[in-house]
């Protein structure tokens, strides 16, 4: 029996299976998601979600989508103002994100070390962002 891989990047629940040797390789992460919800999300859904509005289900399905037109929108907004300065555009969202290098944190980490790090990290580039946006003293 094949032992399941916890993806790092999701939660616990969302185990996964490795592929076979000569399976088809998985989509790189600039591919776009599909456009069907991840197998966890359709049966949380169908099921422990199954007394609440099915406005409320089809939110909760349509997370990944909205996901992505958001982290597009961002995107636009980024090389609106690499384009130009940011005082002439002054977009209403500023996406500001941590260093490459700084340290990967899962939803479910409880290591206070770790936690620590990526606080720091989340801090340092929100003092970079924010001071090349005030204006000059």
């Amino acid at each position: 029996m094949r032992s399941p891989v916890i993806d790092p990047d999701r939660s616990m629940t969302m185990a996964r299976f490795p592929d076979p040797p000569g399976a088809a390789a998985p989509p790189s992460p600039a591919a776009p998601p599909s456009s069907r919800p991840p197998r966890s999300a359709r049966l949380l859904a169908r099921t422990a979600l199954r007394r609440e509005s099915p406005a409320l289900r089809a939110a909760f399905l349509a997370r990944d989508s909205r996901r992505a037109a958001d982290d597009e929108l961002l995107a636009e907004y980024e090389s609106a103002s690499a384009d130009t300065s940011v005082a002439a555009t002054h977009p209403a969202v500023l996406s500001i994100r941590p260093a490459a290098d700084s340290p990967a944190v899962s939803r479910l980490a409880t290591d206070g070390a770790l936690l620590r790090a990526a606080l720091e990290a989340g801090h340092a580039a929100a003092h970079s962002a924010l001071d090349a946006c005030a204006p000059p003293p």
